[in-house]
């Protein structure tokens, strides 16, 4: 992938990408344990939030929370470009600890009020995310830089958002959004395609084939993954790995063990002895 510009730390990470002629092979549906904004300079796409597909327009802040599973959509090779952030809630904790910046992203059901528009803002996003671009001698100067304009960045969409909230929910009466909202509320129990399906008077194919199209992934993948994730977060906060599995619905060590390594390419031993990481999703 064609980055412009990238900057990463433990604790933030931020990329510009311009790719003249994208590649939907390097945008899979995929989700982190940390915040995302995805600032949308031009192309031709839709995003997949849950289930949820979002049209995208020049100039679109799209906003993700841990645990939400996303994929951007190629509807043409027009060439794509966007800046991306990620930082976790300690990040945010340093200077908001009432957590009124995360209010956006955390007070909403998962997959709604997702995308905003420049006309939403006082002063538009691509302002801040210019300002982040800005030259610095070193990494500690430029961290500074890049959070100072993140924070007010996420100050101006707290103020959209409270704009935003008083408008209905859309997709809120689907029935995949209520397939979603019930994998969430029992996420780390007992879980089947088949118990699934019964709760919704389905049979399995029909769940399966139901749920893919929407979600654009696989109902068992989407589940595996958000354990997946929720049990690494557990672990890089000093939850000896053979808890952390039961703990996110996992009932196999050996299994749990497996997926773990494929997905992250790391065991949860040197997660555990680590506990703090580059975050580097290319996404």
């Amino acid at each position: 992938m064609n980055f412009k510009n990238v900057f990463i730390q433990p604790n933030l990470n931020f990329r510009h990408l311009c790719e003249e002629v994208p590649d939907q092979a390097d945008f899979r549906m995929h989700l982190h344990d940390r915040f995302e904004l995805l600032y949308f300079i031009k192309g031709h796409a839709n995003f997949v939030i849950e289930t949820t597909v979002y049209e995208l327009h020049p100039h679109s802040l799209v906003i993700t929370r841990p645990m939400e599973s996303h994929q951007l959509k190629l509807l043409s090779e027009k060439p794509y470009e966007r800046y991306t952030m990620h930082f976790p809630q300690e990040l945010i904790d340093i200077v908001d600890p009432t957590q009124k910046l995360t209010v956006p992203f955390l007070d909403r059901p998962l997959g709604i009020n997702n995308v905003f528009h420049a006309s939403e803002f006082s002063i538009s996003p691509i302002d801040f995310f210019t300002a982040m671009e800005a030259p610095y001698t070193n990494d500690a100067e430029r961290f500074t830089n890049i959070t100072v304009n993140l924070y007010a960045l996420l100050a101006q969409l707290y103020e959209a958002y409270a704009h935003k909230r008083q408008n209905p929910f859309e997709n809120e009466q689907s029935p995949v959004y209520e397939i979603v909202k019930y994998i969430n509320q029992h996420l780390f129990e007992p879980l089947s395609i088949k118990s699934i399906a019964a709760t919704f008077y389905l049979n399995d194919s029909q769940l399966s084939r139901i749920f893919k199209k929407a979600a654009g992934i696989p109902l068992w993948d989407y589940i595996v993954s958000k354990r997946l994730i929720s049990a690494r977060k557990l672990i890089r906060a000093g939850t000896p790995a053979t808890s952390a599995y039961y703990q996110c619905g996992f009932k196999d060590y050996s299994s749990f063990y497996r997926l773990y390594i494929k997905k992250f390419k790391t065991s949860p031993k040197e997660d555990y002895v680590k506990k703090e990481f580059l975050f580097t999703d290319e996404y």
